[in-house]
């Protein structure tokens, strides 16, 4: 889960690094991808990077950027705090503050508050499907209060969605460690499918079938459970596919573009 194998072009799109939140004596950033000046106010995605909850970098994510940015859409990558040190929620309160600073600076940033949407591969999958189907987790935030914490479009890349159902070991030890315990209810906390709701966010899933750690069987479980609340999914279960996503295989290619496209009529 540590390394992921996505294989890009170079970076074109220079970030701009800001502060979006300050917590327990840190600075936490995000990178911010500007389209061209537009008249109109534009889509925002929020792109939550991989690492296991312990592991990655917010400055790694131009990769995403990359296929968002040409289309007119700004692009936020975000740094949140690592296992090792603050266990759940912490992380799931960081990528929220997140999508509430963008809102809170829509005018600063020609962004539609409303249009903003999530996008994360492995652990970030799992904190991008978490901010498609939760409010703010802190009823009383001391950041950017007022101001809703959810998603309107997720695309998760094989993250996680229930530490209680069939999954790797790693991964369930994974998540024992950010929940700091193993009981089922425990492990229900940092389990997006049990805080689903008719008002969760349209998913659009891309899984691994040969995946060994994320089982393809959990966004099955993710999809399911959405669309029996009559939430739209579009669920891709790809032949081959291990732990990573591989945007020099066509077949790969073919469906994150799809992937974006959906996303973006769905913002």
């Amino acid at each position: 889960m540590f390394a992921l194998l996505a294989m890009v072009p170079m970076l074109q799109i220079q970030p701009e690094e800001v502060v979006y939140s300050r917590v327990a004596g840190l600075e936490l950033h995000l990178d911010v991808y500007r389209p061209a000046p537009s008249p109109k106010p534009t889509p925002a995605m929020v792109l939550v990077h991989g690492g296991g909850w312990i592991a990655g970098d917010w400055r790694g994510m131009g990769w995403l950027a990359d296929m968002f940015v040409p289309k007119g859409v700004l692009c936020a990558s975000v740094e949140y705090r690592f296992r090792d040190k603050f266990k759940w929620p912490a992380q799931l309160d960081d990528v929220q503050t997140a999508v509430r600073f963008l809102r809170s600076h829509a005018k600063d940033y020609n962004i539609d508050p409303n249009r903003i949407g999530a996008v994360g591969d492995s652990a970030g999958g799992h904190l991008a499907q978490c901010l498609g189907v939760y409010e703010t987790h802190d009823p009383h935030p001391a950041e950017y209060p007022g101001l809703s914490s959810r998603a309107k479009a997720v695309w998760n890349i094989y993250g996680p969605i229930d530490f209680t159902y069939i999954i790797s070991d790693e991964v369930r030890n994974m998540g024992k460690d950010l929940a700091q315990g193993e009981t089922d209810a425990q492990l229900r906390e940092p389990s997006p499918y049990f805080f689903a709701s008719r008002k969760s966010a349209p998913t659009f899933f891309i899984q691994g079938k040969n995946d060994p750690l994320v089982s393809w069987q959990q966004a099955q479980h993710m999809s399911d459970k959405l669309q029996s609340l009559h939430v739209e999914t579009n669920l891709n279960l790809i032949d081959g596919m291990g732990h990573g996503l591989d945007l020099g295989n066509p077949k790969q290619a073919e469906v994150a573009h799809r992937a974006v496209d959906w996303i973006l009529a769905h913002l």
